[in-house]
């Protein structure tokens, strides 16, 4: 789901909403501010959702991108 491909560079990166954008697809840093609000909703009301993520930012961690 691209929404979480979005989710995962914001907060993790200090590169602008739009530069993240770009990287998938030449989305507009709107779409980026949708997808996140998206995925911390569905965070909030789905586990498997917040776990799944809570993994992948450990991963990236451990593999020094964070």
């Amino acid at each position: 789901m691209p929404a979480r491909l979005h989710v995962s560079g914001k907060g993790m990166t200090n590169c602008s909403l739009k530069t993240i954008g770009l990287h998938f697809g030449g989305r507009d840093h709107s779409t980026v501010i949708h997808a996140y609000q998206s995925v911390e909703d569905q965070m909030r009301i789905d586990q498997n959702t917040c776990q799944t993520s809570r993994k992948s930012k450990r991963r990236l961690q451990m593999i020094g991108h964070v």
